[in-house]
């Protein structure tokens, strides 16, 4: 769910999470070479090459070590950054298709942040999708891509959304004509983000009145949202472990904003599961799905939190181009359609999601290594 903000393309890092053995590759296996002998920097016991990362700008600058890796070490390498565990960063896109297409399996598994998975070994909070793994994952999965991903889902979608666009761009208008008017873009994108998948938990016929209780609420939330990813940025080159034991301000601040996030987004789905008015949205679809409430719980609430910092870097980066390429602007104006363009063209620049990681289910080959 951690992003970074600038990266030209897609990298993904690999890890071996047993010893059962496929082969995707029809070169002998005495042809092949190990794990070890793949090109890595040396690296200390127990803390791997966290102190180069550290001196690298720390989490916030991941994308561009891992960047400088390649180009120091070429398409395929390992680094123990966490100093346990050899991950293995790839950047040739033969190796990628090999991965996704043969080797993740039946049921994809992917890293989680350190402090994240620290967080639910010592509360125990249930979560969503997020944190499933196996048939679990699978089967929830498939729920939720039935209603948000086949071809037709947008015409459900659409209504709930554009309601979520017009009551932004309206409040901007209203706060603009008032004068002096410069909005903090991070946080209004981060609250944007959150009424947009709101409005589609909802639907468009059951939206909650917007009382300022209600709206504070809101606040309270896209602040802690925003703050969970930027705390766990800066613990990203720390020895989480310690920071926890030692109860470190770092720690605090991450702990705190991850408690009130979970805390308000269970708020927000309990008061739409019990609404008199159930709407036609998201949490309607999985009620009809038979789904119990906690679990829808637990799964809008991990997909309220997952939303914020997508879109809103995403939409912060669109902005940015546009203003550095003012003459886009007018071909917008005369079409609309061009917008797509737009977004589709940011987002090859700046990918909200760098990194794409799996945790292969067997040993396998990719590429000259097994």
């Amino acid at each position: 769910m951690h992003r970074f903000p600038s990266m030209s393309s897609i990298r993904s890092a690999v890890r071996s999470r047993n010893s059962n053995r496929c082969s995707m590759s029809t070169k002998p296996h005495k042809s092949l070479r190990t794990i070890d002998e793949m090109p890595h920097k040396k690296s200390l016991p127990i803390i791997g090459t966290k102190f180069d990362l550290f001196s690298a700008g720390g989490g916030k600058n991941l994308h561009k070590y891992i960047d400088m890796r390649h180009k120091q070490l070429g398409p395929i390498f390992y680094e123990r950054l966490t100093g346990k565990t050899k991950l293995v960063f790839i950047s040739d896109p033969t190796h990628m298709k090999s991965l996704f297409l043969n080797l993740e399996g039946k049921y994809p598994a992917h890293i989680l942040p350190e402090p994240w998975v620290l967080y639910e070994k010592l509360y125990g909070s249930k979560r969503g999708l997020f944190f499933m793994d196996g048939e679990d994952w699978l089967i929830n999965r498939r729920i939720m891509n039935k209603h948000l991903l086949r071809e037709d889902s947008d015409v459900w979608l659409r209504a709930p959304i554009r309601t979520a666009v017009f009551h932004f761009i309206c409040n901007w208008k209203l706060r603009a004509q008032s004068g002096n008017f410069s909005p903090n873009l991070e946080s209004e994108f981060y609250r944007f983000s959150t009424d947009v998948i709101l409005a589609v938990l909802q639907g468009n016929s059951a939206l909650l009145k917007p009382t300022p209780e209600y709206e504070m609420l809101l606040l309270l939330f896209s602040e802690a949202v925003k703050k969970i990813f930027s705390t766990t940025t800066k613990l990203y080159a720390l020895p989480v472990e310690l920071c926890q034991r030692w109860n470190l301000k770092v720690w605090r601040n991450f702990r705190q904003s991850v408690d009130d996030s979970i805390s308000i987004a269970q708020k927000i789905v309990y008061e739409m599961l019990h609404t008199k008015d159930a709407g036609d949205g998201l949490v309607k679809r999985l009620r009809d799905e038979n789904m119990s409430d906690e679990l829808i719980t637990r799964i809008v609430a991990d997909f309220v939190i997952a939303a914020g910092d997508t879109t809103a870097y995403t939409s912060l980066w669109i902005l940015f181009l546009l203003s550095k390429n003012t003459e886009i602007l007018t071909e917008i104006n005369d079409n609309d359609q061009y917008v797509k363009n737009v977004v589709k063209e940011a987002m090859r620049l700046y990918p909200v999601a760098p990194f794409l990681t799996r945790i292969l289910p067997k040993q396998c080959v990719l590429g000259p290594y097994l």
